[in-house]
């Protein structure tokens, strides 16, 4: 009897193992939410920090909709993620057609809207019943993935679920996605390497609104999380000029300006021609000491070219409006201390203006570009490594809030 109950520790851990099996299989089948939520959750907190700043402003005393930016594929399992109570998101059936999907679906109650008439009032009517029992809806106002990284403009489909509850709105902002493989990112989802790892996701939630609350209103405050969200986290933003050089060296060849009047530059050309204008405004025309410059000139080619030159220089740029008065004009010169404008003759030459400050003409300083500044600007632009760049031109000196 003693043989046949005899059992070695590869037994023992086979049989461990085939309960543990069946318990899992049990879990996915009878609590499918409590299968997932404990799979995903590890998954996500390793791929992920997140951070939730407004949790006191969910209601506790009636259903509420969830309304949201849209920047990645999986910004849904991320509020699931982030949130403390079940979401259930009304969503395009379509995308939920596999068995994977399907699954995951029913696990959170998920609402599949289909794109007829009777699928969409069955959804409106589901989603309705959840909220007078106190239930979450979720819901996308823009009704598809950003693909700029900015807030788009809402449909009316939170308005229709609304109707005849007295179910709040909740505005959320998902911050930290853009970037991402599940983002548009870069012009495409998915096929390219990640940025960053472990990324810091921050959901800010707003004060609840009324179910009548009109929706630009509701997009008003969605996208004021967005801006409390940029200015949060503007650490991880690099500074404007250190961008443009990036860039335009890594998109040389490209066309990277263009304007109505046809002129089309190449970020190559015209990070040559910044940093050459760069020299002469700072050796010619500019005092050392003088940090805000002003700039009179239409949307073109040269006016980038002139903000950008003077953001090199770590100078601050006015931007006047010629479409204003003299003495308009005049007062913002004088509040921001300009000592000098930057425009151009063809231009000044249509307004009728008389300016409280040296004007000087931007075609004027061509014959003051030497072949030293251009050669010194094309090493700059193309053979200096882009830290040393930043060094020789200060701009590691620039903090965020400068």
């Amino acid at each position: 009897m003693r043989e046949i109950f005899k059992v070695n520790g590869l037994q023992i851990g086979l049989l461990v193992i085939a309960v543990l099996a069946i318990l899992i299989v049990l879990l996915a089948v009878f609590s499918p939410r409590t299968f997932v939520r404990g799979f995903m959750r590890p998954i996500l907190e390793i791929l992920y920090r997140k951070r939730v700043v407004g949790l006191e402003n969910l209601p506790q005393d009636r259903g509420y909709v969830i309304a949201s930016n849209h920047v990645s594929w999986i910004d849904g399992i991320l509020l699931l993620w982030m949130l403390p109570k079940n979401v259930r998101f009304v969503v395009d059936g379509a995308n939920f057609n596999s068995r994977i999907a399907g699954y995951l679906g029913r696990a959170f109650d998920t609402i599949l809207m289909y794109s007829g008439p009777k699928s969409i009032g069955r959804a409106l009517k589901t989603a309705r019943e959840g909220l007078s029992n106190g239930d979450v809806i979720g819901i996308f106002p823009e009704g598809t993935i950003t693909r700029t990284g900015q807030l788009q403009a809402f449909k009316p489909g939170i308005q229709k679920i609304l109707k005849g509850t007295n179910a709040a709105i909740m505005p959320v902002w998902l911050e930290g996605m853009w970037g991402s493989v599940f983002s548009f990112s870069g012009g495409k989802f998915f096929f390219k390497w990640p940025t960053q790892f472990r990324r810091t996701l921050t959901l800010y939630i707003g004060p609840p609104l009324e179910g009548d609350t009109p929706l630009e209103q509701v997009r008003s405050q969605v996208q004021s999380l967005g801006a409390r969200a940029t200015i949060e986290q503007r650490d991880q933003f690099p500074t404007l000029a250190r961008r443009v050089i990036r860039v335009w060296r890594k998109k040389g060849s490209k066309i990277q300006c263009a304007d109505s009047m046809g002129t089309e530059v190449t970020g190559r050309e015209l990070l040559i021609r910044v940093l050459a204008l760069r020299r002469v405004l700072r050796r010619d025309v500019l005092d050392r000491d003088e940090s805000t410059v002003a700039i009179l000139l239409p949307p073109s080619v040269g006016g980038v070219a002139t903000n950008i030159a003077l953001t090199m220089d770590r100078r601050v740029t006015a931007n006047l409006n010629y479409t204003v008065s003299s003495t308009v004009m005049n007062h913002c010169i004088h509040d921001a201390g300009i000592k000098h404008v930057l425009t151009s003759e063809k231009f000044l030459s249509k307004l009728d203006l008389q300016l409280d400050a040296d004007v000087v003409l931007l075609e004027s300083l061509k014959d003051k570009v030497t072949k030293w500044d251009k050669a010194i600007a094309f090493i700059q632009a193309v053979l200096l490594p882009a830290a040393v760049l930043d060094r020789v031109l200060g701009l590691h000196k620039v903090d965020k809030d400068d």
